[in-house]
């Protein structure tokens, strides 16, 4: 068989199993283009059939909080005819939007059971405009009490029924939405089968005739693989015996190339060596920076501790303050275009310094040598300091980045790299909790505090393996009745016969993520120890509970408190989550449906320490929210700063005007209860009525009929 006719032989078979894998990739690709074209058409209805209907729902009961909100706040006006306009301009917006988002819903209905909903919710919103605007006639008339009635009567009534009919059609979304699931999820499964089976199919053909190619390709190819092998050991004189194949076929060409490759490879080698220097370079490089990496840097530092009389030598550890944030929200491009401009403008203005290294992440690292004072290394560090007095640019924005030093002396702090880096990153800390932009010098005080934090954190441990923790109760009172009417479960931890502070082991708890299990814990006890007093026969009264940001983060956290009410059978309502406004801000869709589960489930939510955190109205607004609880920081000043008791009188009317509970925490004496009882406060809580106090000791202030007595 001639040569020729074997050359075009070996290239038609090979060129037959690339055809057959490209058709087979094809049929593969076709079928995916295919599922995905009907996987995102079940998507695509889900998203216009199903979400955007729950969305408007959710916007319409809104639009109905905020009508009915607004006539609250109008039949409270007197005499203010400005007031009462801008009212009912904004309840009639309302109305019309309610209007025309419900509308829309129903153009875009596409179940029965769903348009039928649909029409009574129209017939109501029919019934409940024409009564708001005859309550808005009764009110502008000046007939407050006639118009009071009315609203009670009629608006009200009429208000929630179109509230339950919202929540029947968000159920019956939710339900047709899980169904368009289902069927998204078969269709994925018919698919994803098709294209496995296909799959395999085409790589066993592809499979069985490589092999049957192989075989014609292998003992040709197996003499050049003994020759490479020769060379790879280093034995350049192994293509004496060589004579590579004259053949015109691909085996031909690759032993010509192996050949001519071969003779080459010296040249090659060289030039593989002067790449090796590079890539040695490289490793004592930081490639976003240009800085001299953590390696570089430990290596420089044990190298002048070797030397037989080390110079003077100090270390300044760089971190750059709340940069997270900046990586978190506007992303880690963004980090990357800040970092490399602080490296670069440290470098161009620090002088006179060994060497400037970046360990990673946001942190970097100087060492300084041969000074002769302290006094000049603090010149250097305010030096550091005043390269962040400039903001940062990146992508047309600026950004005003500070940052915190810690610095150690060698010997003082330490005769090794390990306690130098150590009490330079202490003292760092040290610096960060002071203030931002500032450095700190490494202290014995600093070893300290540190080993009593370790302490702390030990203890911490053993509180909760041999439950040391213990629960403690502090009464919410009516301030109008004297009455208590709730309570707030508080954790103390008792150690050598005194208590620690919850500010000092609670961030702790915080940091190592102790705070997970002493906050299930401290829910489980104040759950079951309710239920005992209810079972006892006491008044029922609803216990509320401190939820940590890490707590409310927890994904099993909806489970966890169902299965804490199951197990100590206490009913939900009569349990209340006090959550921080900085445990939720920014994660507004996630707390939308916690709470939203939560409300359904029968728990009461409530806002603690507001006006300390981020104080947004539109997260009032937006979630169900029960109870809003004042600030202590707000309270201590009543009677003597105006700001903050005209602040504390706002939240009192703001809060009311959305139907919520408001409470006053730290009410500690007379002029303060005064004011809260005059700014119609509903409740309050602090040291005038009672401190935390054990079970037992609560139990006896549960059965007094008026605190408010007890302090007259």
């Amino acid at each position: 068989m001639p040569t020729k006719y074997l050359d075009i032989r070996m290239s038609y078979k090979i060129f037959l199993i690339i055809l057959i894998m490209t058709i087979s990739l094809g049929i593969v690709g076709f079928s995916g283009y295919t599922a995905i074209k009907k996987i995102a058409a079940n998507v695509q209805t889900m998203y216009n059939n199903r979400v955007l209907p729950i969305e408007t729902l959710g916007q319409c009961r809104v639009l109905n909080k905020n009508i009915e909100a607004n006539l609250l706040t109008l039949l409270s006006v007197k005499g203010d005819s400005i007031e009462q306009s801008y009212l009912e301009d904004a309840i009639n917006h309302d109305i019309e939007e309610f209007d025309r988002l419900l509308t829309a819903f129903y153009n875009n209905c596409t179940d029965e059971p769903e348009q039928e909903l649909t029409d009574g919710l129209l017939a109501q919103s029919r019934d409940y405009t024409y009564k708001v605007r005859t309550l808005l006639q009764i009110a502008t008339g000046g007939e407050g009490k006639t118009a009071y009635s009315y609203y009670k009567e009629n608006v009200k009534v009429q208000a929630k029924l179109i509230d339950d009919t919202l929540w029947q059609l968000v159920d019956r979304s939710q339900f047709l939405a899980d169904r368009q699931n289902v069927e998204g999820q078969q269709l994925v499964s018919l698919f994803s089968t098709g294209i496995l089976f296909m799959s395999l199919a085409s790589g066993a053909t592809a499979i069985l005739l490589g092999i049957r190619i192989t075989r014609k390709i292998t003992h040709p190819v197996n003499q050049i693989v003994y020759h490479v092998e020769q060379i790879a050991a280093g034995n350049m004189n192994a293509l004496s015996g060589y004579s590579p194949l004259n053949t015109k076929d691909e085996i031909g060409r690759l032993s010509r190339g192996f050949y001519h490759m071969s003779n080459t490879l010296k040249a090659y080698v060289q030039e593989i060596i002067a790449a090796n220097d590079q890539i040695l370079e490289m490793a004592y490089q930081d490639t976003l920076t240009g800085l001299p990496n953590r390696r570089f840097f430990v290596e420089r530092l044990n190298k002048l501790f070797a030397e037989s009389t080390p110079p003077s030598i100090a270390i300044l550890f760089i971190d750059l303050d709340r940069f997270k944030f900046i990586n978190d929200t506007l992303g880690h491009n963004v980090g990357d275009q800040i970092l490399s401009a602080v490296a670069e403008r440290m470098k161009v203005n620090l002088t006179n310094i060994d060497t400037l290294a970046r360990l990673g992440g946001d942190e970097f690292i100087l060492l300084y040598r041969d000074f002769t004072c302290q006094q000049q290394v603090s010149a250097l560090a305010e030096q550091i300091v005043a390269v962040f007095d400039h903001p940062f640019a990146s992508e047309n924005k600026t950004f005003h980045i500070t940052c915190s030093i810690g610095i150690s002396l060698y010997p003082r702090d330490g005769t090794d790299l390990a306690a130098m880096l150590r009490a330079a990153d202490t003292a760092m800390y040290a610096a960060k909790r002071r203030s931002t932009n500032s450095y700190q010098f490494y202290t014995d005080a600093m070893r300290q505090q540190m080993l009593l934090r370790m302490e702390l954190e030990t203890i911490l441990h053993q509180a909760l393996e041999n439950q040391w923790f213990q629960v403690y109760y502090q009464p919410r009172v009516n301030i109008r009745s004297g009455q208590i009417v709730g309570m707030e479960a508080l954790l103390r931890l008792p150690y050598n016969g005194a208590f620690i502070s919850p500010t000092e082991f609670i961030p702790i708890a915080e940091e190592t993520g102790l705070i997970l299990p002493i906050g299930k814990w401290v829910l489980q006890t104040a759950c079951k120890q309710n239920k005992q007093w209810q079972l006892k026969g006491l008044r029922p009264l609803r216990v509320s509970v401190n939820l940590s940001p890490n707590q409310f983060s927890q994904k099993n956290l909806l489970r966890q408190i169902e299965e804490i009410l199951m197990e100590t059978g206490l009913a939900p309502e009569w349990l209340e989550l006090e959550i921080t406004e900085s445990a939720f801000m920014n994660k507004g869709a996630a707390t939308l449906n916690v709470f939203a589960s939560l409300r359904q489930m029968g728990v009461h939510i409530s806002i603690d320490d507001f006006g300390t955190g981020y104080s947004s109205l539109g997260y009032l607004k937006r979630f169900e929210i029960d109870c809003l609880k004042i600030d202590k920081t707000f309270v201590d000043e009543i009677g003597r700063n105006r700001k903050d008791s005209n602040l504390a009188d706002a939240i009192i009317r703001m809060g009311k005007s959305l139907n919520m509970t408001i409470v006053a925490e730290g009410v500690a004496t007379q002029a303060q209860l005064t004011f809260l009882q005059e700014s119609n406060c509903d409740q309050v809580q602090g040291y005038i009525f009672s401190p935390p106090v054990p079970p037992a000791e609560f139990e006896l202030l549960v059965n007094k009929e008026n605190l408010l007595n007890e302090i007259g």
